[in-house]
């Protein structure tokens, strides 16, 4: 029945360009199940009645056995795939005639404006989701025989709190997170689906608790990256920092594991901070090992159950410790950062507060990175074509503390309609005293509307956050916050106003208009 009224249906057809039969277990029958290709092979005909244009899909996530042999490939007119990138090649080897579809792919995880992972607070680095942005889509892009993905999810959204529980309340998958806010993955799409001239460079520049932080970056002359191990052959020992900290695996549990790792004050009692080195792996007293996180990923340094695998493989090299995980990166003191930059220009190149950090030419499908000494200032990078001509710049610089709020509106970009539907969303920036965004801010917002209009909602996009969504008021977090206005039946002027003590507030104005159609009440 649902079929049926879903295909006979002229609004949906026009919204339709993939007819689904399944998602994940509704597909996930084995490969002998001849009542489930009976019903599938039902509902298809059922959709044929109505709509031959389009094509029948379904999404698996099942395993490779199920996926080829079982009743698909009998039925699917576009056969679609949920993650299981290993499965891409075989599927088509076997049926090279049935293109493909990535039906769910990504759920890359990390929170907006954040570059340091805080297990308390549950915020999850932004970096996490990095290599994992860029596996899908280059899978993907570098196959004729993929039509594209679906990538879970465009925003962040309540429930399945992931990777941690509570105090996380929504998912970190977005790309924009529950607020509306890009975060840096963004940029990435925006540099490799469109032909606009993108630049965005990050992290923020403002140094916080990153020191005595432990993590893995490009392998350079650095004071931050210069370890000493005092263990001997089969002796255990300590992992001691330049300025003689040691490198701390305490953690509650292995099986789970912990990163990133920190520097403490070196305690010949504590044997968390003490190791053996062999078969190439720094092992715990805990049972676990130094680990290269993410599956070699990293950046973050963390302890794991030992598996053998590369990203828990280092070697002593002088004074550096080096991962042989893929890469040319060393142990390094979180002082030493990785900025990175998403830019479908030809080149970029990285200057710290004026002084050159090199030239790099942009993979295709990838980014560009570079691990330099952190110090207050600015960084800049210049994005070059072909010819070598600059063609876009952007400079993220040390700021100040929080001096006033800077409101905005992000949409639309004209009036809104006086129907009591329309809505505007209103973007807080906490800036400091030359108008810089101050990355860190996450002061407490009141916002006050006078005019035909009132506000509905108010965000942040922090994961953790626990305070009511159907309010006037809200904290920052990471610098930016939101208010959703939405109009009365009666059009002119919105005046939306923000305070918070000790800064300086603003107000935007939003126009309400009669609109061009007049909608039936909801």
């Amino acid at each position: 029945t649902q079929s049926r009224s879903s295909a006979a249906s002229d609004v949906y057809k026009r919204q339709i360009i993939i007819w689904s039969l399944c998602n994940e277990g509704g597909c996930s029958e084995g490969a002998n199940d001849t009542n489930a290709l009976a019903i599938a092979r039902q509902l298809k005909s059922i959709i044929h009645q109505y709509d031959n244009t389009r094509p029948v899909s379904g999404a698996w996530n099942s395993p490779l056995e199920n996926l080829i042999w079982g009743w698909g490939p009998k039925v699917m007119d576009l056969q679609g795939i949920n993650y299981n990138y290993g499965e891409l090649d075989p599927y088509h080897k076997t049926y090279p005639n049935i293109p493909m579809i990535q039906s769910e792919t990504a759920s890359c995880l990390g929170a907006r404006g954040v570059y340091v992972t805080n297990n308390t607070a549950a915020h999850e680095s932004m970096y996490t989701a990095l290599g994992c942005t860029e596996g899908w889509w280059t899978a993907d892009a570098t196959r004729a025989f993929i039509a594209g993905g679906f990538a879970w999810t465009g925003f962040d959204y309540k429930g399945e709190p992931t990777p941690f529980s509570w105090p996380e309340i929504n998912s970190n998958f977005g790309t924009l997170d529950i607020a509306g806010f890009p975060k840096d993955t963004f940029w990435y799409y925006k540099s490799w689906w469109t032909n606009i001239p993108t630049l965005h460079v990050f992290p923020h520049w403002n140094q916080e608790t990153e020191t005595d932080t432990l993590y893995a970056s490009q392998c350079q002359s650095s004071p931050y990256q210069k370890f000493t191990f005092t263990g001997v052959g089969s002796s255990s020992g300590q992992i001691k920092s330049y300025d003689g900290k040691c490198v701390d695996a305490t953690c509650a549990n292995v099986q789970t594991g912990c990163a990133p790792l920190q520097l403490s004050p070196c305690n010949s009692n504590n044997q968390n901070q003490f190791f053996v080195h062999a078969d190439g792996s720094f092992k715990t007293a805990n049972g676990g090992c130094l680990d290269l996180w993410y599956s070699g990923q990293g950046p973050a340094v963390g302890v794991y159950s030992c598996d053998g695998g590369l990203n828990q493989k280092w070697d002593i090299v002088g004074s550096e410790i080096k991962s042989e995980s893929y890469g040319d990166r060393c142990l390094s003191d979180g002082a030493v950062k990785q900025v990175w930059a998403y830019t479908n220009a030809d080149s970029a190149e990285l200057f710290v507060n004026g002084k050159s950090q090199g030239k790099q030419t942009v993979p295709k499908l990838s980014h560009v990175q570079w691990s330099v000494n952190w110090e207050p200032g600015t960084i800049e990078v210049k994005a070059y074509d072909k010819s070598g001509s600059v063609i876009s710049t952007e400079s993220v610089s040390t700021t100040g503390s929080p001096y006033a709020i800077k409101l905005s509106i992000d949409y639309p970009t004209g009036p809104i309609d006086a129907d009591r539907q329309d809505i505007a969303l209103i973007r807080g920036s906490i800036v400091d005293s030359q108008g810089r965004i101050v990355p860190t801010a996450s002061n407490f917002i009141s916002f006050d509307v006078s005019g035909p209009g009132n506000i509905i909602g108010v965000g942040n996009g922090d994961p953790s956050c626990h305070e009511p969504d159907k309010a006037t008021s809200r904290s920052a977090f990471n610098g930016l916050v939101r208010a959703i206005v939405q109009s009365t039946n009666v059009p002119g002027a919105i005046r939306v106003s923000a305070t918070s003590p000790g800064l300086v507030g603003d107000f935007v104005t939003v126009t309400s208009r009669t609109p061009a159609v007049i909608q039936p009440s909801v």
